[in-house]
């Protein structure tokens, strides 16, 4: 594995470390998440085993010591490495940063190009990173490759089956709050009504509710408008 260096708008790093530490808790049974790196972006993957969040940017100024990359570096953190660099890439908000790996050392993260370390992570990479039960074990390798296959195989779905439906992911945190007056208070039903209708929602015994998908179409024309509603 190669060492590099290269430059990335702070702002986007934030996002693509912030949205796989999502999937990514302190006390999850996957103990790592991983960053792949190419010449001209970042790759980056975090997973419970039970949820799945990845996400990408671009970087330039790529410097590495090989001289071609046939395939990405891969590097995994634990977590509080990992917070560490997504916290200090935040703090440089609208700057351009450099991200340095040394293999088997550290990843760090220089906001605005500056030579002082800021973030830095522990590099774990190949190291056990789950414990499914006290006899079967899962390699990092592993856990990536699950990850790997499930979301291409997922996203890969032939073009002609048109059932996406659209969602604000903020309504659905509304149905977190919900108190069931049976045993199943963690578990919410969602009932299909038909594409562009409104899914029905059910917790528990007694809880019924429903959520509203987005028109996409509509919620274009209002976010051109300056207006906030979806539908």
């Amino acid at each position: 594995m190669s060492g590099f260096s290269l430059t990335v708008e702070s702002d986007d790093l934030a996002r693509v470390f912030t949205n796989a530490l999502a999937f990514f808790p302190a006390r999850g049974i996957v103990k790592t998440a991983l960053l792949r790196v190419w010449s001209d972006c970042l790759v980056t993957t975090g997973t419970d085993t039970y949820t799945v969040g990845r996400d990408s940017c671009s970087a330039r100024e790529f410097q590495c010591e090989a001289t071609a990359l046939d395939m990405p570096i891969e590097i995994e953190l634990d977590h509080d490495g990992w917070a560490d660099i997504e916290t200090q890439a935040r703090k440089d908000k609208g700057n351009t940063g450099l991200l340095e790996f040394a293999p088997g050392d550290a990843l760090i993260f220089r906001p605005g190009g500056q030579k002082a370390e800021t973030g830095v992570g522990q590099d774990m990479t190949g190291k056990l990173t789950t414990k499914l039960t006290h006899s079967d074990t899962l390699e990092s390798r592993e856990v990536w490759a699950l990850c790997d296959e499930l979301l291409e195989r997922m996203t890969q779905r032939p073009p002609e089956e048109p059932d996406v439906i659209a969602f604000d992911p903020d309504l659905f945190t509304r149905f977190r709050k919900v108190k069931s007056s049976g045993d199943m208070d963690k578990v919410i039903d969602f009932v299909y009504q038909g594409q562009g209708n409104p899914m029905l929602a059910k917790i528990g015994p007694t809880f019924v509710g429903a959520i509203m998908p987005i028109d996409r179409a509509v919620y274009a024309a209002n976010q051109d408008d300056g207006q906030d509603a979806l539908w």
